[in-house]
């Protein structure tokens, strides 16, 4: 039986469904810094150093620094680099204006359990509606 959380998300992404592998960071990360021009971990103090977060979920605990990364993930999202969706612990309002001027779907108040690193590279969908998100590992 898989595993299922909840969270929360807004209106804007109701319908949405997304499926993915998981990208798990267990630091608070800065579009400005922590990730390159080309999408990739450039932090090397970030557990995935190198990654790439395009067409990943990516989970974080929440984003810290410049309000110049919501202008970083419109940027990747233009260039096919952006994360498919993001979740994070607790809401972030600088992440949250760079998924809607993204168009991607971000949820936050995740289960601590999903702040993981262990979760990384499994499958996931997560189905938002009514300002949730339903979230569940499928392999």
């Amino acid at each position: 039986m898989s595993t299922m959380w909840r969270a929360k998300s807004i209106s804007l992404f109701n319908g949405r469904y997304v499926k993915g592998r998981l990208l798990v960071l267990e630091k608070p990360i800065s579009f400005f810094g922590d990730i390159d021009y080309s999408g990739k971990i450039i932090n090397r103090e970030l557990k995935y150093f190198n990654e790439s977060v395009a067409k990943r979920i990516l989970v974080i605990p929440h984003g810290r620094g410049s309000t110049v990364s919501s202008y970083i993930i419109y940027s990747l999202a233009k260039r096919n680099l952006a994360p498919s969706a993001i979740l994070s612990l607790y809401p972030d309002t600088i992440v949250l204006v760079g998924c809607v001027i993204s168009n991607i779907p971000y949820a936050y108040e995740i289960p601590r359990a999903l702040l993981n690193h262990e979760y990384t590279n499994k499958i996931f969908e997560i189905k938002f509606t009514r300002n949730k998100a339903i979230i569940r590992e499928i392999s």
